[in-house]
């Protein structure tokens, strides 16, 4: 059976997120936000239509469920290239786990919290 390296609880659920590259300076379009399809107190994975390196340094800014404004700077630390197919149609996506580096206890707490009630109550990650 397979390790868990994951220090940190997690929870699956959407999150809209605005992002813009350090390293790069590209950033998320504004009129297609990307998501973070997971999140911990250590960090997140963003779903995203444009390809980040290992490495890239990140601003990111989020909310949980509508409450709090995160602003924090993350590092990616691995990427994975996925196609989407309709029809005629082919989309690429990246999926890209960024690992927080600069986030106050304050806000890694609340997500904790955040995380903790949706183990506690799944259905709020719909709302």
């Amino acid at each position: 059976m397979p390790e868990d390296r994951r220090r940190f609880e997690r929870a699956k659920f959407p999150i809209v997120v605005r992002w813009r590259c350090l390293t790069t300076f590209a950033e998320g379009d504004a009129s297609l936000p990307d998501l973070a399809e997971d999140i911990s107190a250590g960090g997140v994975c963003l779903v995203l239509y444009d390809a980040l390196k290992v490495g890239d340094e990140i601003e990111l800014q989020f909310s949980l469920l509508g409450k709090g404004n995160i602003q924090t700077k993350a590092r990616v630390v691995w990427v994975r290239q996925a196609q989407m197919f309709s029809g005629d149609y082919r989309m690429v996506k990246y999926y890209a786990g960024l690992e927080f580096i600069e986030m106050s206890q304050k806000d890694k707490e609340f997500i904790n919290q955040i995380i903790a009630r949706l183990k506690r109550n799944p259905e709020q990650a719909q709302a």
